[in-house]
This record gives C-alpha cells, structure tokens and sequence, in this order.
C-alpha cells in the first residue's frame, strides 16, 4: 500500500473572473461556510495524513502566508499574469521532485470522500498517476477528459467535443516519485516551447501516450470548481445544505 505524506497546491492566480471579490482577496480565501476554500482543503488533506503541504502562490501571497501562519512550504510564481496552473505548478518542482504527492487546485469545493478514493485506487495499483474524474455530461467549460475503456486517460482539454468528452477532471490527481520527474520534464518541454498560458491537463496529455495515467471516479461525489460569482453562490448554498 503506497503512503502519500505531499501535496501541492497551487493558489498563484489573479482570478479576475470573480471581481470585485478577488481584485484585493486570492481566490483561496473567499470564505465558504465557516473557513476559506484554502482552510478547507488543508483540513481535508490533513486528515488523510497529509501534513507536508506545499503552496505555490503569486497574486497577493503576502495575504495567503498570513492567513495560514506557519507550518507550510511555499513556492513562488512571480510570472502569475502570464502564465497559468501548469508553470505554477512547475515552481514546486524542487519541493517534491521524486516524491509522490497530490497535486490539487486552491479553487475547488471538494468532499473529503473524493480524496479518499483517489489515494485508495492509488494505493491498490501499480499507476504513476491518476486524476479524480466526474465521470458523466460535461458543459463547454469544463476541464473534459477522454478516457480508455480500462479508465487509462487518453486526452484532457477543455476543446474536447462534448460527444467526446467522458467527464470532467476535479483539479484533483496524485502523481508518483516515478512519475514526476517525467511531469516535470514534459512542463519544461512545453515551456520551452512558449506554451506558457498552457493548463497543466496538456503536460497530462504528453505524458498519457508513455505512461499509464489512471481516471478514478469520484462516485458522484459532490465538488465544485469556483471560477464565477455563480460558482461561488452554489458553493455557499452547498455549504449552507450540508450544515
């Protein structure tokens, strides 16, 4: 059974889709019920015996630092306007080259259930990496996924057709010691090559033609990914249901 002990968060973003609420707040610390989305998900990870956490932040990081006080590492990514999640999460690198660990946005609402499940198919199999999927229909702005028949990912874009698309990714995957030097590698590689606006779903897709990257269901768990003040009203609603 594999332990995972990391996780890296990336919170770098400006999030402009949200303003006013973010133009003087990160996204991670809109509150949601009684705690900050970023609260929440260290509790969640911590409870699954995850304590070396790992936070990449950029826009306003002076108040994320302060809002989680000491017991953390951080990574930077001094370029947040111009580049997206996968360059965010290239600044771990030196953190958890090597090491297995889950790698998440700071924007989601997520159950601690669907953790869970993805550490245990990890656990009980031999992948490199495996993303939390939800599986079913999908609209035009979801991060969709394609996958085998076995569950092994093919493609993850937010262009995939609709009828093409079998779920969406949550933002939620653990990736082996194995596996990430050649994640690493692939970020790198596509850096050098200017993609840097690229979501980190296209260094998945390099990497699922040369290695075995897993889809786990997430079980029709509940999650919701915070992009719009509409996202952030349901999710509050959610939050409030759940009380």
């Amino acid at each position: 059974m594999k332990t995972v002990k990391t996780a890296v968060i990336v919170a770098a973003g400006a999030s402009r889709r949200l303003y006013p609420l973010t133009k003087n707040l990160p996204k991670c610390l809109l509150e949601v019920g009684k705690e900050t989305l970023l609260k929440r998900a260290v509790r969640i990870l911590k409870s699954q015996g995850i304590r070396d956490i790992i936070i990449v932040t950029g826009f306003l990081e002076k108040k994320i630092k302060g809002h989680l006080k000491g017991g953390y590492r951080w990574a930077t990514n001094p370029e947040y306007l111009m580049t997206n999640n996968m360059a965010s999460l290239l600044c771990a690198k030196p953190c958890v080259t090597r090491r297995t660990f889950v790698y998440m946005h700071a924007d989601i609402l997520f159950e601690e259930q669907i953790l869970s499940r993805l550490l245990d198919a990890f656990g009980r199999g031999q992948d490199r990496m495996s993303l939390a999927v939800d599986f079913g229909p999908v609209d035009r702005e979801a991060m969709k996924v394609s996958c085998a028949k076995d569950g092994r990912l093919i493609k993850s874009s937010k262009d995939i057709p609709l009828k093409e698309a079998d779920g969406e990714w949550t933002g939620i995957a653990v990736v082996s010691g194995a596996a990430s030097p050649k994640l690493f590698q692939a970020i790198e590689t596509l850096m050098a090559r200017e993609h840097l606006m690229a979501y980190d779903t296209l260094a998945f897709t390099r990497l699922a033609s040369k290695m075995r990257i897993s889809c786990v269901p997430t079980g029709n768990i509940p999650w919701i990914e915070i992009d719009t003040p509409e996202d952030l009203k349901k999710a509050r609603k959610y939050v409030k249901d759940m009380a």
